[in-house]
């Protein structure tokens, strides 16, 4: 049994009928559930042609349902959730993101699956303010409630990704467990769920990577992660140096986690400027030389910020 996360450009219908497949991220102008279950289009333009990404456990068929408003996709000891807000409940982003969040939760609850160890969250106009507070940190606040009145504690926030997107409503989709996930903080930067006022009412609250062991196989799911030392933005307006940076910071990450060997299977870059995708290309195939790796266009949660990157990776046994 493995768990895989890949591109390929078979149409998306063939990929979901495959053994094992949870969800088919498909991107482009829509962010509204798709028209079969486990289709999950997130409104990101790919900067890498026309490929899907493909969430991917073991070999069985795989269970569907809605919950709700919460699409989902189960097999084995790992369910796959997906929650849409249309374009009027983007209006009231903090009130709509709670509501969202406890949705989520308590269909994961009630499935037994307790352990949401990678979340991504994808977002319209992230940098514009609305009623004199950010998209960005409305989310934020609206995250950080759901997670209070949910109880879960800094310790349990799960890695995640928050981007902005060049269309109309929202999406946040996770993949959770049955088994126990460890959370875990870069010594290089300041965790995300403490940083101060400056970045708004409510601090972000993920954490920085995840590791889980599915099916005797331990993976690391590293969170978005950018050009941040300390709480500070670095080499605000050079890409170069803030992929230098970010890079870096996943490199540290890594090693703080674990000394065992890590390969890394898939990466995801987002990128706020199209015209940016050759440099990137450059540098992080340098980086990552033969990975799977994905370019987005996307928003970047700080307006300094010009990329994001994440990874995820399994640890190789000796």
């Amino acid at each position: 049994m493995i768990f895989r996360q890949f591109h390929s450009d078979t149409p998306p219908d063939t990929l979901l009928e495959e053994p094992g497949t949870l969800a088919v991220i498909t991107f482009g102008s829509k962010c509204e559930p798709g028209k079969k279950l486990g289709i999950t289009p997130i409104g990101l333009e790919s900067l890498s042609g026309n490929c899907s990404e493909v969430i991917q456990y073991g070999e069985k068929p795989v269970n569907r349902g809605i919950n709700g408003r919460v699409h989902w996709s189960q097999t084995n000891d790992v369910l796959f959730t997906a929650i849409w807000l249309d374009q009027d409940a983007c209006g009231d982003m903090q009130q709509e993101v709670y509501q969202a969040y406890l949705d989520l939760f308590e269909m994961l609850h009630e499935a037994g699956y307790n352990t949401p160890f990678r979340m991504w969250n994808f977002i319209p106009k992230i940098n514009e303010e609305d009623r004199d507070l950010e998209i960005y940190k409305q989310f934020c606040s609206g995250r950080h409630d759901a997670f209070c009145k949910l109880g879960i504690t800094a310790d349990e926030f799960p890695s995640a990704s928050a981007l902005g997107h060049h269309t109309q409503g929202a999406v946040i989709y996770a993949l959770a467990s049955t088994n126990d996930a460890i959370h875990f903080e870069n010594p290089f930067q300041t965790s995300a769920y403490k940083y101060p006022k400056q970045y708004g009412p409510r601090s972000p609250s993920f954490a920085r990577a995840s590791s889980i062991e599915l099916a005797s196989e331990k993976h690391i799911f590293v969170s978005g992660t950018s050009s941040i030392l300390g709480y500070e933005t670095r080499a605000a307006g050079l890409l170069h140096d803030q992929l230098t940076i970010t890079v870096d910071n996943i490199k540290r990450l890594l090693l703080s986690i674990t000394d065992d060997v890590k390969k890394l299977t898939t990466v995801r870059v987002y990128l706020r400027h199209a015209a940016d995708l050759a440099s990137a290309k450059s540098l992080i195939g340098e980086a990552y030389k033969d990975i799977d790796t994905h370019y987005l266009l996307a928003d970047i949660c700080r307006s300094d910020l010009l990329v994001e990157v994440e990874v995820t990776s399994k640890l190789i046994t000796q």
